[in-house]
């Protein structure tokens, strides 16, 4: 029962009621039928609450008999206040280690509002393998399609298997090695604006003023994927406060007023949240229609170059309309927003937590700094890196470190599923609309997936010494001790598409960063993880205050 069947059921009682007393239609344009409609429908709305929020989850629900924590729980709002505050996935990552369950729980979230969380390895896989049953949750799409577009992170059935034949062969891992000169030049750009400030600010240490790692993280991935998904460069890191800059990468800021739109959104009509005379909804708006205009430029020049059989460019959206024949206008401006959208603010957030943990660690500073410098040229140099130069086998610690920074801080914390109809999971009968969330946090450090050290940042699990040469190699699933225990870039049917793309950006720009800089922390506490205040709004898992460093260049590249 919704808002518009309480109002119905509402005016044919109040109807009902005022006929029967009054035997006339006349009553109608009588003021009292108004407030006797008014005062029957808050009645409505106020019992159906009360029911939804109180009896429904504690007396009624089929999931009531789930082990699920009650420690600090509102009797009205559940968890709704960590739910709005907190981090995604952190949460559900606490009650799996302190909760007696199965592999599966319940909690309560905004008014009391029932998910379910999946932790076992098992249950977790069938949930992102089954996408008929547990599709992607209609309240992120009311979030996200603004931003994002209604694109393959955001639909469900036939139109996502569609996008994703489409969108796949230009994210192989051969397209991608297409498009390292570009990440390689952004890389180079990045290490000159550091030595800029180095230079300009250092103290006697040798050590900068405070730089926003997330701050240029952002940039220069906002410059990476405007290169190679649109073949346009946005200058980001020349031009920072250009409007496009400045408006796009506003509407990811985690502000509590993007939190309370959000919430809103679950609550009242999309278009009437996104008219409220706010400056954030008016800047969100203004970013949203200034990047959906660049994006459909882009494609019409795109398109205008393949008729003079003058499109050459190896960037992505030039790929879909050469090589995989897309034309439709409005899809190619929809597979570039989800491009720019989550291909520079998941990969930006990666990169600052890599440099976070370099700063927690001068010993992996320096022998990674060692391997780059054995394996690339100095920035300055002008050359490009050798074919190969960033794979496992050249550079084992590089990789290693980048995919311990992704297993211990997924840039997202949690995804969630909602069941498309009344749906079984192994013996448990999951409503129709129930959420469900799969906590990447809670997974990825979850000893049963990764043994005892499992909530210990150790890049060495990705590495194994060879008995004979004495070498270090890169071991591809870091020791594991399940088969889908990486659940960064999730697994299934709706797993991570540009997985190859976000990984080789990540080990680009870390290369470039560590191989001519030495890094430390400006607020020493944050050596303590716990002391990092973690977003709970926006979509990624980013520190809300960012991450400051100090920069020390290091000579010889």
């Amino acid at each position: 029962m919704g808002l518009p069947t309480l109002t119905a059921s509402s005016a044919v009682i109040s109807f009902a009621a005022y006929y029967t007393y009054c035997r006339t239609l006349i009553f109608i344009y009588h003021v009292h039928f108004y407030l006797l409609f008014g005062f029957v429908w808050c009645i409505h709305v106020v019992g159906y609450l009360f029911y939804r929020i109180i009896f429904w989850p504690k007396y009624f629900s089929p999931l009531r008999h789930l082990p699920e924590p009650t420690e600090g729980r509102s009797w009205w709002n559940g968890y709704g206040k960590r739910a709005f505050f907190g981090a995604k996935g952190e949460p559900v990552a606490q009650w799996n280690r302190t909760l007696q369950h199965n592999g599966v729980f319940r909690y309560l979230d905004v008014l009391n509002i029932e998910r379910v969380a999946v932790t076992s390895p098992d249950l977790v896989a069938e949930v992102l393998q089954r996408t008929q049953d547990f599709e992607q949750s209609g309240t992120l799409f009311l979030l996200a399609a603004p931003i994002l577009g209604p694109g393959i992170i955001l639909v469900n059935g036939t139109e996502h298997k569609r996008q994703r034949k489409i969108l796949a062969p230009s994210l192989s891992t051969k397209e991608i090695r297409l498009l390292d000169p570009i990440f390689w030049e952004k890389t180079v750009e990045l290490t000159e604006k550091f030595t800029e400030i180095v230079t300009n600010t250092a103290a006697a240490s040798g050590f900068s003023k405070p730089i926003s790692v997330d701050h240029y993280a952002g940039l220069v991935t906002l410059d990476g994927i405007s290169k190679a998904a649109l073949g346009m460069d946005f200058e980001s890191l020349k031009n920072p406060d250009s409007a496009i800059v400045h408006n796009y990468r506003g509407v990811f800021e985690p502000t509590t007023i993007f939190r309370f739109l959000a919430v809103a959104k679950m609550v009242f009509p999309s278009w009437l949240v996104e008219s409220l005379p706010h400056s954030r909804v008016k800047e969100a708006k203004k970013a949203i229609k200034l990047i959906h205009n660049t994006c459909r430029t882009s494609a019409q020049q795109k398109k205008a170059l393949l008729a003079e059989k003058r499109l050459t460019t190896p960037d992505l959206i030039s790929g879909l309309i050469r090589d995989r024949g897309v034309s439709d206008e409005d899809e190619l401006v929809t597979h570039s927003m989800q491009m720019l959208g989550a291909g520079h603010e998941t990969v930006g957030v990666g990169i600052t937590w890599s440099i976070y943990e370099f700063c927690r660690s001068a010993q992996w500073q320096h022998d990674i700094r060692a391997e780059v410098r054995a394996n690339l040229p100095s920035p300055e140099s002008g050359d490009t890196p050798a074919k190969f130069a960033f794979e496992a086998e050249k550079m084992p610690l590089l990789n290693a470190f980048v995919s311990e920074s992704l297993r211990y801080w997924p840039p997202v914390g949690q995804v969630g599923r909602m069941t498309a109809r009344d749906t079984m999971l192994k013996d448990l009968m999951i409503p129709k609309g129930t959420t469900v969330h799969v906590s990447i946090r809670a997974f990825n450090h979850d000893p049963v997936n990764w043994g005892p050290d499992a909530k210990e940042f150790k890049p060495e699990r990705w590495l194994r010494r060879d008995e004979f040469t004495g070498g270090l190699t890169y071991v591809p699933n870091g020791g594991a001790l399940t088969k889908q225990a990486l659940m960064t870039f999730i697994h299934g049917g709706r797993d991570c598409i540009g997985r190859i793309f976000a990984r080789s950006e990540m080990l680009h720009v870390l290369a470039g960063l560590i191989g001519r800089f030495e890094f430390v922390l400006t607020d020493l506490s944050y050596m303590d993880e716990n002391e990092i205040e973690v977003s709970g709004g926006g979509f990624a898992y980013k520190p809300t205050h960012g991450i400051y460093v100090h920069a020390r260049r290091v000579t010889g590249w």
